[in-house]
């Protein structure tokens, strides 16, 4: 996991998305940059990233600890 990558704009959603919209933008960015449809390898690793981060129970530490989750505090 990366604090500094914004999953959430890497999979075009929004830091409210419940895990059904997560999934669905996950699915349909996979069909365009998959590798074995001609899509970039390096975009697609980072897609799977995200999406791994934001189904997981790692998602609450993400959010607390990036400056891009919801609980992000700079004091």
């Amino acid at each position: 996991m990366d604090y500094n990558k914004d999953y959430y704009s890497i999979l075009g959603i929004s830091k409210t998305s419940e895990e059904k919209e997560i999934k669905k933008s996950y699915y349909k960015l996979s069909f365009i940059n998959h590798p074995d449809k001609g899509g970039n390898p390096v975009v697609f690793n980072e897609m799977t990233e995200a999406y791994d981060v934001l189904t997981s129970e790692s998602r609450s530490e993400y959010d607390r600890r990036s400056k891009w989750g919801n609980n992000y505090d700079e004091s």
